[in-house]
């Protein structure tokens, strides 16, 4: 699997924190799960929020790497994160609610599972085709207690020549503009 990151660097913005991770396998047990590709935003962040997203993504991988299925995975790892971001809600640390946008996806193989909250667009892109498939996970309104982020994923089958496309919402709007999508 080819991985390609392409980071665009908005105008100096201290408040804007953007990462991604790719999660390669390191050995035999890892190898069973296959990898694991985590790309977030936080928009409006304070500075005790610098390393939300960083802190997210550990605990994502270690959760997940720690299962025995890729579906089970993915899984445990998203109940965590929800159960990280409760415990930040509890200790009066709310600002980065409604400014997180963060997309988790694992590949094993052609099975691919995912989840999203926010506005990271994921699309898939097939020969002569674009389908944005996380679509179903923009929700309009949310009750944040109790405090579920994640809350969906979806399943389902790659096949040979799709690839996944991750976009921050601004790169979105401007691939769009551009005629690039």
């Amino acid at each position: 699997m080819k991985i390609f990151e392409f980071h665009f660097n908005p105008n100096s913005r201290s408040d804007l924190i953007f990462a991604s991770f790719c999660y390669q396998p390191t050995n035999i047990k890892e190898q069973k799960l296959g990898s694991l590709y985590i790309v977030g935003e936080l928009k409006n962040a304070v500075p005790q929020n610098s390393r939300l997203i960083h802190n997210l993504a550990l605990l994502l991988k270690r959760e997940y790497y720690f299962s025995s299925s890729p579906e089970q995975g993915i899984k445990k790892a998203l109940k965590k994160a929800n159960d990280f971001l409760s415990d930040r809600t509890k200790t009066g640390n709310v600002s980065w609610l409604g400014n997180l946008s963060l997309s988790v996806v694992s590949l094993h193989n052609f099975d691919l599972n995912f989840s999203k909250d926010g506005k990271i667009k994921m699309l898939l892109l097939r020969p002569g085709k674009i389908t944005d498939i996380g679509r179903n996970f923009e929700i309009e309104e949310f009750e944040p207690y109790p405090l579920k982020i994640f809350t969906n994923i979806v399943n389902g089958k790659f096949l040979e020549n799709d690839k996944d496309l991750l976009l921050t919402d601004q790169v979105f709007e401007t691939f769009s503009k551009i005629g690039f999508l």
